[in-house]
């Protein structure tokens, strides 16, 4: 149906924008976070090859659009795998009730409610962890997503623990440089 590896990347999306429906005291910091995204967003996709274990880094930009209210964020992906780009869209409603989004790629559609985890800023900078139960590559796993956003940097990195699995793993990580 999806990709494993775009929908690894969505997951991960998706789960940092519900800090912006638990983290009460921190909605309007969070929203301006949120909004600060808006723009370009160009560099690589680094991610651990379920089978051969090997990392693998491919090109990936980001388009992150913002509702003038903070109410919702639209984000246009494209990933240029070995021999074919792949384009997505997502959407993401913030309400009090929690996060909504829905992926789109190839003609199917997948909807997600996501919980929160946690939001700090500092001196013009934020990173956001969030941590969620899930599945990775069939097998479920707690998941931590980690972001971090300082000046025209943004990383984003997903971390798995499966059952048999006593500390988290790197499963992928975006790494993006603002380009306008």
């Amino acid at each position: 149906m999806f990709n494993p590896l775009i929908r690894s990347l969505v997951i991960m999306t998706g789960v940092f924008f519900a800090l912006a429906a638990g983290a009460e005291n921190d909605s309007g910091k969070i929203g301006k976070a949120l909004a600060g995204l808006a723009g370009h967003w160009a560099g690589q996709l680094e991610y651990r090859d379920y089978r051969s274990d090997e990392l693998i880094a491919i090109p990936c930009e980001m388009h992150f659009h913002a509702a003038p209210d903070n109410s919702y964020i639209i984000i246009e992906y494209t990933f240029t795998d070995p021999g074919h780009k792949i384009y997505a869209s997502e959407t993401i409603a913030i309400a009090e009730s929690g996060i909504q989004t829905a992926y789109v790629s190839d003609g199917s559609i997948e909807f997600t409610r996501q919980h929160v985890s946690s939001f700090e800023q500092n001196h013009g900078a934020w990173k956001a962890i969030a941590d969620s139960q899930g599945t990775d590559n069939g097998d479920e796993a707690a998941i931590r997503f980690t972001w971090h956003r300082k000046d025209n940097a943004l990383t984003i990195e997903k971390q798995i623990k499966s059952k048999a699995m006593s500390d988290y793993s790197f499963r992928n990580r975006v790494v993006l440089t603002l380009t306008k």
